[in-house]
């Protein structure tokens, strides 16, 4: 696996068998989006995107001490042996079909260093660009890096004529993610984001759900899934892509 800054995705190689490109913004601690797609493809090349160096600790190595499960059900990443896993066996080898990038996606115009608000405590994949509205249930607060999808694309090495996938799960500011996918949203298929969530009302300035729909709508998308917290979106635009080129928004949740 590739571990990178967003300084250094000018130089990102991407093997010419990939054809597709998915991005999977909030990895958290076993990637398990990314995972399926490896898994279920040979020939998609994925950028994952997530803020916390532990996860990336996590998601290198079977049994890091940092007390997640690793033996899962479902499919995980182990990036030291760079496979795929299930239940501790292996499933596929990733090859070079995944770069990982250590920061976070914002509606930004170029890249800065923004603070965020690591894991309200006694729950995993919860930290945010966002403050909690209780500071008490914060663990603690870091400096990251954060750029938009759109200067990410702008300048990675290999143009791709559309984008699969894009999976967003940024704690409240998912829509400011998909709103930083910029001039490449009417080159991206599916947008799966968690657009409700009772938890996401625990930060302050957390996205509007009618302002979210009313947004993708407008940009010409339609629903294709609604599972209550995580919506799957389709571009209409390119929705004969889909059956001619097989694509799919395969998920686990977010």
């Amino acid at each position: 696996m590739n571990l990178i800054p967003i300084s250094d995705i000018r130089n990102v190689f991407i093997p010419t068998s990939c054809k597709y490109l998915k991005i999977d913004i909030g990895l958290a601690g076993d990637a398990p989006n990314s995972a399926i797609w490896l898994s279920d493809t040979s020939d998609r090349f994925v950028i994952g995107i997530e803020p916390l160096e532990y996860h990336w600790k996590h998601m290198s190595r079977l049994g890091s001490p940092d007390g997640l499960n690793i033996i899962k059900p479902w499919k995980i990443v182990q990036f030291e042996d760079n496979t795929i896993v299930q239940n501790g066996q292996k499933v596929c080898d990733i090859g070079d079909r995944f770069c990982g990038i250590l920061g976070a996606i914002d509606n930004v115009a170029t890249p800065k260093i923004q603070k965020f608000y690591k894991n309200i405590k006694g729950r995993t994949g919860s930290s945010s660009l966002l403050k909690p509205q209780d500071l008490s249930v914060l663990d603690s607060t870091i400096e990251i890096d954060t750029f938009s999808v759109e200067y990410m694309l702008d300048n990675l090495p290999r143009k791709f004529d559309f984008i699969e996938h894009i999976k967003t799960d940024c704690e409240g500011k998912d829509l400011s993610a998909v709103k930083s996918i910029g001039k490449y949203l009417t080159k991206t298929v599916f947008i799966s984001s968690e657009v409700r969530n009772n938890n996401l009302d625990e930060w302050v300035g957390t996205q509007n759900s009618n302002e979210f729909f009313s947004f993708m709508l407008g940009n010409n998308f339609s629903v294709l899934n609604d599972s209550g917290s995580n919506v799957d979106f389709i571009n209409n635009s390119l929705k004969p892509l889909v059956d001619q080129l097989k694509l799919t928004c395969n998920t686990l949740g977010l």
